[in-house]
């Protein structure tokens, strides 16, 4: 697997995400301040929804940013079986829950993550080193077991390797 172009497919993502949010945001304002939005009675809340969403989209937009910043200034390490866990890392997982097995790849960033990515044909789910998995991930090596509560029930989750 190669990370750098994880990496970059990642950063390539929140930068169109940031493209999305920008026009969004520009829309929105623009919105706002046309004529035909003057408030035509006490219930015509549709500029102060209008102004809600332009606020939301700009707080977004500033986190997206950040997020391109941090993976902009990243360095990736090379990890080996031997390692603990960390960011950068690539990590082959089993979760097992109940009689269900399913390998899967994580990529720890140290920005925010919850996207899926496909390398190679395979899927690559990107945790950030703060979300609830993400950090229970952190310092744990290969072979490693942690059990996790989820809505379906308590899952394991092995290490099987690490790049």
């Amino acid at each position: 697997m190669n990370k750098s172009k994880i990496l970059a497919d990642l950063l390539a993502y929140f930068e169109h995400e940031k493209e999305k949010v920008e026009t969004t945001v520009a829309l929105a304002r623009d919105y706002i301040s046309e004529k035909d939005m003057q408030q035509e009675g006490k219930y015509d809340t549709r500029r102060i929804e209008a102004s809600y969403l332009a606020g939301a989209q700009g707080r977004r937009l500033e986190i997206l940013k950040q997020d391109v910043q941090i993976l902009k200034a990243f360095e990736l390490l090379e990890y080996t079986d031997d390692d603990e866990i960390g960011p950068g890392a690539l990590v082959h997982c089993c979760e097992t829950m109940g009689k269900k097995k399913k390998d899967h790849l994580y990529f720890i960033v140290p920005s925010n993550g919850g996207v899926t990515l496909e390398c190679d044909g395979k899927e690559i789910q990107v945790l950030s080193i703060h979300s609830p998995l993400g950090s229970e991930l952190m310092r744990l090596e290969v072979n490693d077991i942690i059990e996790l509560e989820t809505p379906g029930g308590v899952k394991e989750v092995e290490i099987l390797a690490l790049y």
